[in-house]
């Protein structure tokens, strides 16, 4: 009598579970946990069609998904698109209404702690199928995947940053020994954002139609990079206190570095959304890009200048205090699957999720050549029609930054903070301001964001985040924070 319906279809996960009682200890793998979701699903009272909220783009991995679920359970899943960049947006708003209209969404990874604290999405760790077998394949990256000690989202695409050069630079025999001559060394892959630069200022000759680079640099997207740098300078972005470091020196010199190598990009770079970008890469007249794997399958299309001149290395790191190189990989954007806090039945949601990020529907979503889901389960390295797609060459440097990636500022307001630290950098870039008054203008408003969200609560996590650190990074940015600030 005492229990709510939600409590009541939550319970109907524990029969199918209690298969044994040996069994009931075990973490299932990606390899048998599509047929316990499948399970649970066909367990659950009549719940289709199961409503799915998707980016932009990602149908094409979501079908194949889809179709299998139907095939398995009988359960229709209806899908939604709207725009990469308004899929958090559209979750809210909804959900505020009281009207989500969606019982699964893919929100992108760091909009997670924020749907959290508005009660969009729900914590999966509460569903009994979790507390029995574990979390759900594990995600080479899964960081993002849990907030305040919770877990919210089931990571499907290894958004992990990798740089893009063009082969054809690097082959042309002229170009090399003509760096080779300014410089006094050879060319070679960059380790560092110092060499990427010069490289890219080397390159660009307009005249012959070369150009450095088509690094973003909309303000949307401008953040993207200058997280890296950052990093790369060997600075968190903020102190244990939520105090930003973001106007001291290092900061500073990572703004006004990247500011000076926009001389030396395309000039559709200050417009370019992301699939301009690729599409301006993939004509083959630049250097380098910046991207994730959904760009190495665009620059693999067959229309693409580029398509067999095309390689990923790791991001530009630093150099410590001690003079020896450090990486700085990144994972920036990533897709979870979330259930909504308003969803018909969420036992269907997480079922439908813990199917998904299984192995055999994962690797078929990821197989998809027009869809832009990326490798996250150690399967999908070792399956050949995605060594077909990405190259082998990309998989050994995609994991290779996976197992390595420190992450986006996954609290509470991050597209608050990142949109001002966008905003200002893109004046800065424009020279409608230095790049230290900007930053001095980002501090201020990130203290205001941090006070207006909570700063305990905010500190809490990013202390967490922190912590998360891969230990050589983490090492170095800890060392080299003023002494006022650790």
């Amino acid at each position: 009598m005492g229990m709510d319906r939600r409590q009541i279809t939550l319970g109907t996960f524990l029969a199918p579970l209690a298969l044994s009682t040996s069994r009931a200890t075990e973490r299932l793998t990606g390899e048998d946990l599509v047929d316990h979701a499948a399970a649970l699903a066909r367990e659950l009272p009549a719940a289709s069609p199961l409503r799915l909220l998707i980016p932009e783009g990602s149908l094409a991995n979501l079908a194949p998904v889809a179709a299998a679920f139907k095939k398995d359970t009988g359960v229709t899943v209806l899908t939604e698109e709207v725009p990469v960049d308004d899929v958090a947006t559209v979750m809210t708003v909804r959900s505020l209404s009281g009207e989500a209209r969606f019982d699964v969404a893919l929100p992108p990874t760091f909009a997670v702690p924020s749907l959290v604290e508005a009660g969009v999405i729900l914590p999966l760790d509460d569903q009994p199928s979790l507390r029995w077998q574990g979390p759900a394949p594990r995600s080479l990256f899964s960081l993002g995947d849990r907030y305040k000690g919770k877990t919210y989202g089931f990571q499907t695409d290894g958004d992990v940053y990798l740089m893009f050069y063009n082969g054809r630079f690097f082959d042309d025999a002229d170009l090399r020994k003509r760096f080779e001559d300014t410089h006094g060394k050879a060319l070679d892959v960059p380790k560092t954002w110092a060499e990427l630069d010069r490289q890219i200022e080397f390159f660009h000759d307009p005249e012959s139609l070369r150009f450095g680079g088509t690094l973003f640099r909309t303000p949307s997207y401008i953040a993207w990079e200058f997280w890296a740098r950052l990093h790369a300078k060997g600075s968190f972005p903020v102190d244990e206190e939520m105090r930003p470091l973001l106007d001291r020196p290092a900061a500073v010199e990572a703004a006004e570095e990247l500011i000076a190598a926009s001389r030396f990009l395309t000039a559709g770079c200050a417009t370019n959304g992301i699939f301009e970008n690729w599409k301006e890469f993939s004509r083959g007249e630049a250097y380098c890009n910046i991207g994730w794997g959904g760009s190495m399958k665009f620059f693999r299309r067959e229309e693409s200048a580029i398509r067999d001149h095309v390689a990923a290395m790791q991001l530009p790191g630093g150099i410590d205090k001690r003079g020896e190189h450090f990486a700085t990989s990144y994972f920036n954007w990533g897709w979870n699957y979330a259930v909504s806090s308003q969803a018909k039945c969420p036992d269907m949601g997480v079922a439908f999720a813990l199917y998904a990020t299984s192995k055999e529907p994962s690797v078929a979503a990821v197989r998809a050549r027009d869809g832009f889901f990326d490798p996250f389960l150690e399967a999908h390295y070792e399956d050949a029609a995605i060594a077909e797609i990405y190259s082998r060459s990309f998989l050994t440097e995609h994991k290779k930054a996976m197992d390595s990636a420190f992450p986006d500022f996954y609290v509470n307001g991050r597209t608050q903070y990142f949109d001002l630290l966008g905003r200002f950098l893109d004046r800065a870039n424009r020279g409608r301001m230095s790049a230290q008054a900007a930053l001095d203008l980002v501090s201020k408003g990130w203290e205001q964001i941090t006070d207006s969200v909570g700063r305990d609560s905010q500190i809490d996590q990013w202390r967490f985040l922190r912590s998360q650190y891969p230990p050589r990074i983490r090492s170095v940015l800890e060392e080299s924070l003023p002494s006022d600030k650790r």
